[in-house]
Parts: structure tokens; C-alpha cells; sequence
């Protein structure tokens, strides 16, 4: 492990700054000079403390210690990959990787061991970590597939798409079709509702849904999205809205919305209520998040950089510098945001202080907010930041 004091340096495409108050610690994990081989899935368990990657070459899974650095384990196969983040349940020990033979295997991170096979593809695990789901059959005719994670026993076989996600109570599972999406009752096996366009996002208390609706285009020009609000239990459209839907705050009372601009003057994230579709606030930037207790909003964009606002009155607390994506780690005390040159910053929520300032590819955040995962193409690295 190395560790820097507060000061900052330059080597190759290596950027290091932090605070006068900061102390950074950071480990490398070797693979090919010239090749991040690992870099399209990394993930870190909850409590920051393990670390995995996906080595693509070697078709290889490997899962590591985010402290020392050390390689715990190595699993075969890739990572199942998914529009669904449940790739990797750490918290109950559990990792799924797919490889080209349509199997999904499920492996118990802590010895390494393969628990089942399963068949399918492109697989994730429902929210509680419980059950897994596949993808199945030919093109003409996919459908889901529902496991027990500990027995490894088919729950359910669904006909009627390609399998999406499950929603955050773990009672409802989305397949995709042409045009619209289908909902079922994950325990049952039946179908709820069917309902146009397609998957967007859950509300946090899955009560409703988001789809994408389509492109019309303005009379400057301008690509005009919208999108459409339903009840999941009744299949009722609640309403239907301009822009590109971002996210729900934590209690799904309000809705970030970005409109569609060619200029950077019209870019603007509206925040509505998500009863009424009420504007309660609007601000610059195309990009938006609601800390974890919904109190504040960070917007931002290439063209603007992120501000932190207060959700409930709409007062500006903190500029920052970068406004691309920026997120809050689980607890709220810290933001990251990524320049237009690539460079990662971190931010303490609180003081609107810049605390690290790193170079390389955004690879992950920790859900503690206290390390960063960066991907360095020139040495074949994957580094891992530690803020004290």
C-alpha cells in the first residue's frame, strides 16, 4: 500500500491532488501494461472492503481485499453483465459469472466454491440477493427464468421477453418486448400488467414505474424525449412528461427531469413533483442526484459545473468544479464528479471542499464514499483510493 501526503504530482497520466487536511492511501492491481482488460465491470462489496474484476482475455473473474490489495479468489467466467446492478450480492456472499456456453454459475465469494449451474444468460440477482434470474431460449422465443439462490431449484419460467430487472420489494420482475414491457408477480408467475415503451426505473417504494416513450423532434430541431408515468398495481397511466427522466428522490415524492438542448443555455434539470408533475425547482445542468436522505440535489453537466442545492427551498449551498455525473456516496457526506478532461474529484457534502483530485478512468465508487476504483490505460492498472 502507498500512501501520499497532501500534496499533489504528475507522472505520466498520473494526477494526484487532495486537501491540506487529507491523507490518501492507494493500491494497484497489476494486469497488462497497455490493456485494462478488467475495466468493463468492477464492484465493491458494501463495506468497501473486497473489490471485483473482470479480466476479459482471460474470460476470468477475480475477486480482491480494497486494502491490501491481495487476490482473494479467481472464479471462471465474466461477470454476468445486465441493465440490473445485482450482478454481485457480497452481502450475502454471492457472485454470478456466465461464460459462452449458456450457463450462469453461482460461486460463494469467501471460498471460492461453485455452488450451481444454471441455465441461461445474462443473469442478476432479485434486490434481497435471494433469487437470481436468466435469460433463456432462442431469439424468436426468450423467457425468464427464476432460481432459489440457496438450492439452486427453478421457481418460474416466464414467457414474454427478455428479463430486465426486479423491482426493489423483490415482488415484480420487467420483461422487455417490442414496444412495450410486461410485469409479472415474481412468486406467482402471473402477469400484472403490460404497459408501453420501455423500462426506465422503479419508484423506490415500487408503486410505480418510469417507461421511455420516444423522439419527436422540435421546430429548431431539437430531439424531444418524453416519458410516462404508470401505477404498477393498476397498469394506469398517471402521466406523461417532456425530457429525460433521471431518478426519484429516496421517498419517490419528487422526479429529476433533464431537458433536451443543442446549446448549453437549455440545459436545465427540472425538478417536479411526482403526484402532480408540479415544477417545484429547476437548475443548469443535464445531470442530477438526490443525496441518500433527499434533503439536497446535485446537478451539473459538461457545460456547468455541479451545484448542491437544498431539495425542499431550492437555495444554491456549494459550486464544485466537474459536472458530469455526479453522485453521492450512500451516506450523503461525500460527492464525486468527473471534467470533461476525465478527472475525477471528490467532494465533502458538508463544506463543498474539494478533498481528492485523481486522474484515470472512473471506474467505481465505494457505497461508504471512501474509496475510489480508477483504471489506468498507459500501465495496466486498476487503482484503488483510500480517503482517511
Amino acid at each position: 500500500m502507498k500512501k501520499i501526503a497532501c500534496f499533489t504530482i504528475s507522472v505520466a497520466l498520473l494526477f494526484i491532488g487532495c486537501s491540506q487536511s487529507a491523507n490518501v492511501t492507494f493500491i494497484e492491481l497489476k494486469e497488462e501494461p497497455g490493456r485494462i482488460a478488467f475495466a468493463r465491470f468492477t464492484h465493491f462489496s458494501p463495506d468497501g472492503k473486497k473489490f471485483a474484476t473482470v479480466n476479459e482475455k482471460g474470460r476470468m473473474t477475480r475477486i480482491w481485499d480494497a486494502e491490501s490489495g491481495e487476490k482473494l479468489q479467481e472464479l471462471k467466467g465474466l461477470i454476468s453483465v445486465n441493465v440490473s446492478a445485482h450482478n454481485v450480492s457480497f452481502d450475502r456472499g454471492k457472485i454470478l459469472t456466465s461464460d459462452l456456453d449458456e450457463v450462469v454459475d453461482v460461486w460463494d465469494v469467501k471460498s471460492g466454491k461453485k455452488l450451481h449451474s444454471l441455465e441461461g444468460s445474462h443473469a442478476f440477482f432479485s434486490p434481497d440477493g435471494k433469487k437470481v434470474v436468466t435469460l433463456w431460449g432462442p431469439l424468436e422465443r426468450r423467457t425468464a427464468r427464476i432460481w432459489d439462490v440457496e438450492s439452486g431449484k427453478e421457481l418460474q419460467e416466464l414467457e414474454g421477453g427478455w428479463p430486465v430487472t426486479i423491482s426493489p420489494d423483490g415482488k415484480k420482475i420487467v420483461l422487455r418486448s417490442v414496444g412495450v414491457i410486461h410485469i409479472f408477480d415474481v412468486e406467482s408467475g402471473r402477469k400484472l400488467q403490460t404497459l408501453e415503451g420501455s423500462f426506465n426505473a422503479f419508484s423506490p417504494d415500487s408503486k410505480r414505474i418510469v417507461t421511455l416513450g420516444g423522439v419527436t423532434l422540435g421546430g429548431d430541431g431539437t430531439p424531444q424525449l418524453w416519458f410516462q408515468l404508470w401505477d404498477t398495481g393498476s397498469g394506469v397511466e398517471l402521466g406523461k412528461f417532456e425530457g429525460k427522466f433521471r431518478n426519484f428522490s429516496p421517498d419517490g415524492k419528487k422526479m429529476a427531469v433533464a431537458n433536451v438542448s443543442l446549446t448549453s443555455d437549455g440545459e436545465i434539470v427540472r425538478i417536479l413533483d411526482s403526484d402532480s408533475g408540479r415544477e417545484l425547482h429547476k437548475f443548469k445542468g443535464q445531470f442530477a442526484s438526490f443525496s441518500p436522505d433527499g434533503k439536497q440535489i446535485v446537478a451539473g453537466s459538461l457545460s456547468h459545473p455541479a451545484v448542491i442545492w437544498d431539495a425542499d427551498s431550492g437555495k444554491r449551498l456549494h459550486v464544485l468544479k466537474g459536472g458530469l455525473l455526479p453522485v453521492f456516496s450512500s451516506d450523503g457526506k461525500r460527492i464525486i464528479t468527473i471534467d470533461s478532461d476525465k478527472i475525477t474529484r471528490v467532494w465533502d457534502t458538508e463544506s463543498g471542499k474539494n478533498l481528492l483530485t485523481l486522474g484515470g478512468q472512473l471506474r467505481a465508487f465505494s457505497p461508504d464514499g471512501k474509496r475510489i476504483a480508477t483504471a489506468h490505460e498507459e500501465d495496466g492498472t486498476i487503482r484503488i483510493w483510500t480517503l482517511e
